[in-house]
């Protein structure tokens, strides 16, 4: 099989999986609390950003993902015990504050650290060599 065919067949698969999870997140919370969260890749960006400056300060990946998962849980719940459960059985209002929250939580992050683009370094060092 063509390498480039294999990376971009992996890439693709790698892309939908992401994707998949993303959506099934955000069918579960419509789904159980009737809320559209326009706030909901805020809450993704929340934990990447999280991972970030866990690398940031040389913790090694094994700390530094659950870390992420728990601020992200913490911050949603914070958030859903003081916003979103006061307006569950007002659809519009839950519209508003979540588009209001996704602006304030991209502008904090941005405030923080700046408008340049942040990755993590990779975890695995060298190359992987798939059939081949």
């Amino acid at each position: 099989m063509d390498p480039i065919a294999l990376t971009i067949a992996l890439n693709v698969i790698y892309e939908v999986t992401t994707l998949f999870i993303i959506v099934l997140g955000l069918a579960i919370v419509f789904g159980l609390l009737r809320v559209m969260n326009l706030a909901h890749g805020e809450f993704i960006m929340i934990g990447a950003y999280a991972a970030y400056f866990c690398q940031d300060q040389g913790w090694p990946y094994i700390t530094a993902i659950p870390f992420a998962l728990i601020i992200a849980a913490v911050v949603g719940y914070l958030i859903e015990f003081t916003l979103i459960r006061h307006l569950y059985n007002r659809p519009f209002d839950t519209l508003l504050v979540t588009w209001g929250l996704s602006i304030l939580l991209r502008e904090l992050i941005e405030l923080v650290y700046g408008k340049g683009f942040q990755s993590l370094s990779n975890p695995i060092p060298g190359s992987v060599n798939i059939l081949g």
